[in-house]
Order: C-alpha cells, then structure tokens, then sequence
C-alpha cells in the first residue's frame, strides 16, 4: 500500500494457520526494491527477535500511481536544477515529516532541505534523470 507521499507502508501479517513460524512484520517500507522492516519472533506480541525482514520487490508488483505520483526509489538520484538551470545537488534522502517529504538535495558544498510541494516542485522528468525546483526567495540560503 502507497502513502500519500508515494511511499511504500507494511500492514502486519500474520503466520498462517500452519504455524509456519515466519512470524509478523511490525513495520518497514521500501527502499530501492527491497523491503525491509522488523518482525516478531512469533511468540506473540511485541515480541521480536530482532531479525530484520528484506526482501525483493518487482517493479511491476507495484501498485499503479496516477499522473504526478512517484515512488521514493523513482526520485531518488535524481539531478535537481531551479528553474535558470542551476544546478543545485542531487536528492539524497527523503525525509517524510507530518507537515509533508522534505527532498534532500546535496550540492557541492551545501546541502538543501526542499519541501515537495507542487508549488516548488515544478518537474520530475524520471526519463531526463532530473527535477525542477522553484523555490521561494531564501529557501536555498538556509
């Protein structure tokens, strides 16, 4: 299941009633087609053992995103340039914040927190590798 933001969030799954002994997933995410995440040991709950869960995901096992929607794997390592064709860094990490995803962008010798809002974010071209910012007056100098 998709966040709002285009990430990826994990619902608890219970062992079969085989007892396979698998466990649950407590929670994880995707990062660049992998899953990962924490489980229980299976004895119950809030229980782990401290195994870490990581796995594979298929592209095309993706859940279909509407025009304008990006999975964090697709932003990520992308080019970011303003609007003149500056270019300012590459997006590093994504931080989702409960305000919204801040994209951070490491320059040259700085790095930048830029909100991902559509009144910043003017482009992402993932075929071009890149994406347009237009940030208000002051956000790059923070």
């Amino acid at each position: 299941l998709r966040g709002s933001a285009g990430g990826l969030r994990l619902h608890r799954r219970h062992a079969d009633a085989a007892g396979d002994g698998r466990g649950r997933i407590h929670h994880g995410g995707l990062h660049r087609h992998r899953v990962r995440g924490d489980r229980d040991g299976g004895g119950g709950r809030g229980q782990q053992d401290g195994r870490p869960v990581d796995g594979a995901v298929a592209e095309a096992a993706l859940q279909p995103l509407e025009p304008g929607e990006y999975y964090y794997y697709q932003v990520l390592g992308l080019d970011v340039f303003n609007t003149q064709g500056e270019w300012l860094g590459t997006l590093t990490r994504i931080w989702s914040k409960k305000g919204g995803d801040l994209y951070v962008v490491q320059g040259t010798a700085k790095e930048y927190l830029i909100p991902a809002v559509k009144e910043i974010i003017e482009q992402i071209d993932l075929r071009g590798r890149k994406i347009i910012v237009n940030p208000p007056p002051g956000l790059l100098d923070l």
